[in-house]
C-alpha cells in the first residue's frame, strides 16, 4: 500500500512512519519538500504520483513560544 504523510517532520509524522514502514510504501515529506498550502505545488506533487491512503498531519504555528494569528487558523484550516 502507497500512504503519503503530510508534515513529514513532525513526531506525529514520524511515529506513523516508523510503524508502517516496514509493511508500507510510505512518502512523508518535510514541508521544504511540499508546500501544501501552494496548490500549484500541490498538484504537481500529486499528478504524478499515486496514493491508497493520505495521512494529514501537517500544521502551521502551534509553537507555545509564538503566538499565533489568523493567517495560522486559515492556513491549517
Amino acid at each position: 500500500m502507497k500512504i503519503l504523510i503530510t508534515g513529514g517532520n513532525g513526531n506525529i509524522a514520524k511515529m506513523i512512519k516508523n510503524y508502517f514502514s516496514l509493511d508500507h510504501n510510505i512518502n512523508s515529506p518535510s514541508r521544504e519538500e511540499l508546500n501544501i498550502l501552494n496548490l500549484n505545488e500541490l498538484s504537481n506533487f500529486l499528478m504524478y504520483k499515486e496514493f491508497d491512503i493520505l495521512i494529514h498531519t501537517a500544521i502551521s504555528g502551534g509553537r507555545r513560544t509564538k503566538e499565533d494569528n489568523d493567517d495560522t487558523i486559515y492556513n491549517n484550516l
